[in-house]
Protein backbone atom coordinates (compact mmCIF):
# COMPACT_ATOMS: atom_id res chain seq x y z
CA UNK A 1 0.00 0.00 0.00
CA UNK A 2 2.80 2.29 0.91
CA UNK A 3 4.45 1.34 -2.43
CA UNK A 4 1.04 2.67 -4.21
CA UNK A 5 0.79 5.61 -2.35
CA UNK A 6 4.60 6.21 -3.46
CA UNK A 7 3.95 6.02 -7.24
CA UNK A 8 0.58 8.05 -7.03
CA UNK A 9 2.69 10.75 -5.42
CA UNK A 10 5.09 10.90 -7.94
CA UNK A 11 2.37 10.65 -11.00
CA UNK A 12 1.09 13.90 -9.51
CA UNK A 13 4.54 15.36 -9.35
CA UNK A 14 4.77 14.97 -12.94
CA UNK A 15 1.33 16.11 -13.81
CA UNK A 16 2.14 19.61 -12.10
CA UNK A 17 5.31 20.02 -14.39
CA UNK A 18 2.94 21.46 -17.72
CA UNK A 19 1.25 23.86 -15.87
CA UNK A 20 3.81 25.30 -13.89
CA UNK A 21 6.26 25.59 -17.18
CA UNK A 22 4.33 26.26 -20.21
CA UNK A 23 5.46 25.32 -23.53
CA UNK A 24 9.54 25.70 -24.06
CA UNK A 25 9.71 26.68 -27.65
CA UNK A 26 7.61 29.95 -26.89
CA UNK A 27 11.26 30.63 -25.21
CA UNK A 28 13.21 29.28 -28.43
CA UNK A 29 14.24 32.15 -28.90
CA UNK A 30 16.41 33.16 -25.72
CA UNK A 31 18.99 30.86 -25.21
CA UNK A 32 20.97 29.46 -21.71
CA UNK A 33 22.55 32.55 -20.64
CA UNK A 34 19.33 34.78 -21.07
CA UNK A 35 20.53 36.54 -24.39
CA UNK A 36 17.73 37.10 -27.10
CA UNK A 37 18.33 35.28 -29.98
CA UNK A 38 18.84 36.75 -33.40
CA UNK A 39 16.75 34.07 -35.38
CA UNK A 40 13.49 34.84 -33.75
CA UNK A 41 12.82 38.68 -33.04
CA UNK A 42 10.43 40.34 -30.61
CA UNK A 43 6.97 41.79 -32.10
CA UNK A 44 8.38 44.55 -30.16
CA UNK A 45 11.39 44.62 -32.24
CA UNK A 46 9.51 44.18 -35.19
CA UNK A 47 7.48 47.47 -34.76
CA UNK A 48 10.26 49.83 -33.51
CA UNK A 49 12.06 48.82 -37.29
CA UNK A 50 8.72 49.60 -38.87
CA UNK A 51 8.87 53.15 -37.03
CA UNK A 52 12.17 53.60 -37.82
CA UNK A 53 11.88 53.17 -41.29
CA UNK A 54 8.76 55.02 -41.56
CA UNK A 55 10.54 57.99 -39.96
CA UNK A 56 13.09 58.00 -42.25
CA UNK A 57 10.64 57.52 -45.21
CA UNK A 58 9.09 60.72 -43.83
CA UNK A 59 12.06 62.69 -43.56
CA UNK A 60 13.10 61.98 -46.80
CA UNK A 61 9.68 63.24 -48.17
CA UNK A 62 9.98 66.22 -46.37
CA UNK A 63 13.45 67.13 -47.72
CA UNK A 64 12.60 66.26 -51.34
CA UNK A 65 9.56 68.71 -50.60
CA UNK A 66 11.48 71.36 -49.38
CA UNK A 67 14.00 71.34 -52.48
CA UNK A 68 11.27 71.10 -54.73
CA UNK A 69 9.99 74.58 -53.05
CA UNK A 70 13.80 76.34 -53.29
CA UNK A 71 13.87 74.71 -56.93
CA UNK A 72 10.43 77.16 -57.30
CA UNK A 73 11.61 79.98 -55.30
CA UNK A 74 15.24 80.22 -57.01
CA UNK A 75 13.19 79.73 -60.47
CA UNK A 76 10.82 82.79 -59.32
CA UNK A 77 13.87 84.59 -58.61
CA UNK A 78 15.39 84.47 -61.89
CA UNK A 79 12.43 85.76 -63.83
CA UNK A 80 11.83 88.65 -61.52
CA UNK A 81 15.47 89.53 -62.17
CA UNK A 82 15.06 88.93 -65.94
CA UNK A 83 11.54 90.99 -65.13
CA UNK A 84 13.36 94.07 -63.53
CA UNK A 85 16.34 94.01 -66.50
CA UNK A 86 13.74 94.51 -69.31
CA UNK A 87 12.23 97.24 -66.86
CA UNK A 88 15.52 98.96 -66.66
CA UNK A 89 15.82 98.62 -70.62
CA UNK A 90 12.93 100.36 -70.94
CA UNK A 91 13.70 103.01 -68.07
CA UNK A 92 17.22 103.60 -70.24
CA UNK A 93 15.22 104.09 -73.12
CA UNK A 94 12.91 106.43 -71.72
CA UNK A 95 16.34 108.38 -70.33
CA UNK A 96 16.81 109.13 -74.13
CA UNK A 97 13.90 109.74 -74.81
CA UNK A 98 13.80 112.71 -72.44
CA UNK A 99 17.42 113.76 -73.77
CA UNK A 100 15.53 114.00 -77.20
CA UNK A 101 12.71 115.90 -76.00
CA UNK A 102 14.86 118.44 -74.49
CA UNK A 103 16.93 119.17 -77.61
CA UNK A 104 13.75 119.27 -79.03
CA UNK A 105 12.74 121.88 -76.60
CA UNK A 106 16.00 123.96 -77.10
CA UNK A 107 15.11 123.76 -81.17
CA UNK A 108 11.90 125.33 -80.36
CA UNK A 109 13.85 128.10 -78.41
CA UNK A 110 16.24 128.76 -81.35
CA UNK A 111 13.55 129.04 -83.91
CA UNK A 112 11.36 131.00 -81.45
CA UNK A 113 14.44 133.53 -81.20
CA UNK A 114 15.01 133.51 -85.21
CA UNK A 115 11.24 134.59 -85.76
CA UNK A 116 11.64 137.37 -83.11
CA UNK A 117 14.47 138.88 -84.86
CA UNK A 118 12.98 138.65 -88.29
CA UNK A 119 10.14 140.58 -86.72
CA UNK A 120 12.14 143.03 -85.39
CA UNK A 121 13.60 143.68 -88.57
CA UNK A 122 10.25 144.08 -89.72
CA UNK A 123 9.00 146.84 -87.35
CA UNK A 124 11.44 149.58 -88.89
CA UNK A 125 9.84 149.35 -92.37
CA UNK A 126 6.51 149.84 -91.40
CA UNK A 127 6.96 152.73 -89.29
CA UNK A 128 9.39 154.47 -91.44
CA UNK A 129 7.82 156.12 -94.30
CA UNK A 130 8.68 155.42 -98.01
CA UNK A 131 11.17 158.06 -99.82
CA UNK A 132 9.19 159.25 -102.51
CA UNK A 133 10.63 158.92 -105.56
CA UNK A 134 8.74 161.69 -107.92
CA UNK A 135 9.79 164.84 -109.30
CA UNK A 136 6.75 166.24 -109.67
CA UNK A 137 6.21 170.06 -108.49
CA UNK A 138 6.03 170.55 -104.81
CA UNK A 139 2.33 171.04 -104.70
CA UNK A 140 1.85 167.59 -106.00
CA UNK A 141 4.30 165.91 -104.36
CA UNK A 142 2.91 167.00 -100.89
CA UNK A 143 -0.65 167.07 -101.54
CA UNK A 144 -1.22 163.18 -102.75
CA UNK A 145 1.31 160.19 -102.15
CA UNK A 146 2.72 157.92 -104.72
CA UNK A 147 1.25 155.04 -106.06
CA UNK A 148 4.30 152.64 -105.32
CA UNK A 149 4.37 153.93 -101.68
CA UNK A 150 0.93 153.18 -101.38
CA UNK A 151 1.35 149.76 -102.74
CA UNK A 152 4.22 148.75 -100.16
CA UNK A 153 2.43 150.27 -97.34
CA UNK A 154 -0.08 147.86 -98.18
CA UNK A 155 1.76 144.89 -98.38
CA UNK A 156 3.41 145.43 -95.26
CA UNK A 157 0.07 145.74 -93.86
CA UNK A 158 -0.75 142.75 -95.24
CA UNK A 159 2.48 140.80 -93.65
CA UNK A 160 2.02 141.78 -90.61
CA UNK A 161 -0.53 139.86 -89.78
CA UNK A 162 0.93 137.02 -91.32
CA UNK A 163 3.61 136.76 -89.34
CA UNK A 164 2.17 137.42 -86.19
CA UNK A 165 -0.43 134.38 -86.72
CA UNK A 166 2.51 132.37 -87.57
CA UNK A 167 4.62 133.75 -84.43
CA UNK A 168 1.12 132.52 -82.71
CA UNK A 169 0.92 129.31 -84.00
CA UNK A 170 4.37 128.40 -83.39
CA UNK A 171 4.01 129.29 -80.07
CA UNK A 172 1.10 127.72 -79.39
CA UNK A 173 2.58 123.99 -81.01
CA UNK A 174 5.82 124.77 -78.31
CA UNK A 175 3.20 124.84 -75.39
CA UNK A 176 1.77 121.36 -76.72
CA UNK A 177 5.13 119.71 -77.30
CA UNK A 178 5.92 120.91 -73.69
CA UNK A 179 2.97 119.64 -72.22
CA UNK A 180 3.72 116.60 -74.05
CA UNK A 181 7.08 116.57 -72.67
CA UNK A 182 5.81 117.25 -68.95
CA UNK A 183 3.23 114.13 -69.23
CA UNK A 184 6.08 111.82 -70.36
CA UNK A 185 8.60 112.95 -67.50
CA UNK A 186 5.70 112.14 -65.20
CA UNK A 187 4.95 108.78 -66.60
CA UNK A 188 8.73 108.03 -66.14
CA UNK A 189 8.82 109.46 -62.48
CA UNK A 190 5.99 107.24 -62.02
CA UNK A 191 8.09 104.20 -63.51
CA UNK A 192 10.89 104.69 -61.99
CA UNK A 193 9.34 104.61 -58.52
CA UNK A 194 7.37 101.74 -58.77
CA UNK A 195 10.14 100.37 -60.46
CA UNK A 196 12.58 101.16 -57.06
CA UNK A 197 9.32 99.97 -55.20
CA UNK A 198 9.56 96.40 -56.68
CA UNK A 199 13.52 96.12 -56.33
CA UNK A 200 13.12 96.81 -52.75
CA UNK A 201 10.25 94.43 -52.84
CA UNK A 202 12.87 91.82 -54.42
CA UNK A 203 15.77 92.23 -51.97
CA UNK A 204 13.12 91.31 -49.01
CA UNK A 205 11.85 88.65 -50.52
CA UNK A 206 14.93 86.98 -51.53
CA UNK A 207 16.32 87.69 -48.11
CA UNK A 208 13.34 85.84 -46.42
CA UNK A 209 14.68 83.03 -49.22
CA UNK A 210 17.94 83.01 -47.10
CA UNK A 211 16.74 82.89 -43.58
CA UNK A 212 14.30 79.85 -44.68
CA UNK A 213 16.86 78.04 -46.47
CA UNK A 214 19.73 78.68 -43.39
CA UNK A 215 17.00 77.78 -40.96
CA UNK A 216 16.43 74.16 -43.14
CA UNK A 217 20.08 73.69 -42.79
CA UNK A 218 20.31 73.89 -39.40
CA UNK A 219 17.42 71.63 -38.42
CA UNK A 220 19.02 69.32 -40.82
CA UNK A 221 22.36 69.59 -39.31
CA UNK A 222 20.85 69.44 -35.51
Amino acid sequence: AEVGEGGEGEEDDEDCFPSILPDMDLFAHIDEFGVLSSTKPTAWARSRGSDRDGRSWIGTGRRGEHQQRLDLEKHRLQVEKERLLVEKDRLRQGEVERERLQLEKERLQVERERLRLLLQQNTPLQQSPAPSTSVATPTTSSSAPSSSSLDGEKDRKLAWPMAVDLEAEKLKLEKERLLLEKERLQFFKFESGRLQIEKERLQVEKERLQLHKDGQQMALHS
